[in-house]
């Protein structure tokens, strides 16, 4: 079942699904604009996915802002990776959101591996070697 619902693009070119993204690591995270944490976690993301970007990467950002919000905190916070507004928080619901940010590190074959909430550089280094670890298993056969 995919837990996407129906965001709309604030910038970047968004996957049409979670499933369509099947094959490559995903880093799926929760923020808002109004949100200092996330403000702290946004660089590295962003060089997360400009690091293994090539290797089959992507992060996409989702949140409650709207459209017009998102797009202008995006620029500002210079992310570097797609992001949608889910102004209802119907994703967010979809996959159990509490406190902002949280990330769900989800593998080649759709399944989530890892979850982390909030600001924490330590978990981060955690967090690059699962990415490394997850890049290096095989993709699933179609």
């Amino acid at each position: 079942s995919d837990l996407w619902k129906s965001p709309v693009a604030a910038q970047g070119t968004l996957p049409a699904s979670l499933n369509s993204l099947r094959g490559k690591v995903v880093l799926v995270d929760f923020w808002a604009s109004w949100c200092g944490p996330c403000r702290l976690v946004s660089p590295q993301l962003s060089q997360w996915q400009t690091t293994f970007g090539a290797q089959g990467f992507t992060v996409v950002g989702f949140t409650g802002d709207t459209v017009q919000v998102a797009a202008q905190a995006a620029q500002n916070m210079n992310m570097r990776y797609p992001v949608a507004s889910d102004p209802d928080e119907a994703t967010a619901r979809a996959y159990g959101v509490s406190a902002l940010p949280t990330m769900y590190l989800v593998d080649k074959k759709g399944v989530i591996r890892e979850v982390a909430v909030g600001y924490d550089p330590a978990q981060h280094k955690e967090m690059e070697k699962l990415i490394q670890t997850l890049l290096a298993e095989p993709a699933p056969s179609p």
